[in-house]
């Protein structure tokens, strides 16, 4: 009995070892290459204000293509498949049942097109996260935020017709060029990306600029979860191919 013990621990003891050589090798292949970036630069929303109402701009539309890729094969059609909608052939009843679904409690247009400072992109590319007390949305344009309404609270409604006015009354709106300003390096912003962490209770945004090559993905962090004029974000940014290959970063993105 005393044999079988030993022999099974000296087993147990082998495998740990041999597990923990492959589970360290394993790490060591997905290692990156570790890069020191600038220093953030951080501006409190005040700031951030002061400087996007000393800019003046040019009404200009910017049409910005989207990245397609032409399919070069086409799905096929088994040619056993039944020449039917749903089976059995001619059922009327549906395969899954319908349920009623939750109350849409607010319903309202944040962004238009009059309010871009002059500068129409299309398409917007929309974007917006919730916090615990406010709402986020951002485009191709702007970022606001607005108060975020309870159960309890009357709902946020706007008309529901084309060109209808947004909504007024946000906490904090700005242009998105004139947010992230401090890192572009002057060349134009887009493809915004938001998301507020529930742990570290902050406000990320994340979109890139527009150089043509070797292009800058940029990140912005609240220092709370509630924005106001007293808020600070602190901007950071880094060349998406930094010690690689050049090239240009489309919907760069680190959320």
């Amino acid at each position: 009995m005393t044999k079988f013990y030993t022999t099974f621990s000296l087993r147990a003891l082998l495998l740990w070892v041999l597990t923990g050589a492959v589970l360290q090798s394993t790490a060591q292949t997905i290692t990156g290459t570790p890069l020191t970036g600038a220093m953030p630069v951080t501006l409190s929303v005040a700031e951030l204000n002061k400087k996007a109402n000393a800019i003046v701009r040019q009404n200009v539309v910017k049409i910005r293509e989207e990245l397609s890729t032409k399919r070069t094969r086409q799905p096929q059609v088994s040619p056993d498949a039944l020449q039917t909608a749903s089976f059995p052939k001619g059922s009327s009843s549906p395969v899954i049942a319908q349920q009623n679904t939750q109350a849409i409690h607010s319903n309202f247009a944040a962004l238009q097109t009059y309010e871009t400072s002059g500068v129409v992109v299309t398409p917007p590319d929309c974007m917006g996260d919730v916090g615990p007390t406010q709402i986020c949305v951002a485009s191709n344009n702007r970022l606001k935020w607005y108060s975020k309404p309870t159960v309890c609270d009357a709902p946020l409604t706007t008309s529901t017709t084309s060109g209808a006015l947004a909504l007024s009354g946000a906490a904090f709106s700005i242009y998105i060029e004139d947010f992230f300003a401090s890192v572009s390096n002057g060349s134009e912003v887009t493809d915004p990306h938001v998301q507020y962490d529930r742990l570290s209770q902050r406000w990320f945004i994340v979109a890139i600029n527009t150089a043509t090559a070797s292009n800058r993905i940029m990140i912005a962090v609240s220092n709370g979860p509630t924005i106001t004029d007293l808020t600070s974000f602190s901007f950071y940014q880094f060349a998406h191919d930094q010690g690689a290959a050049t090239g240009s970063s489309d919907q760069g993105t680190v959320l």
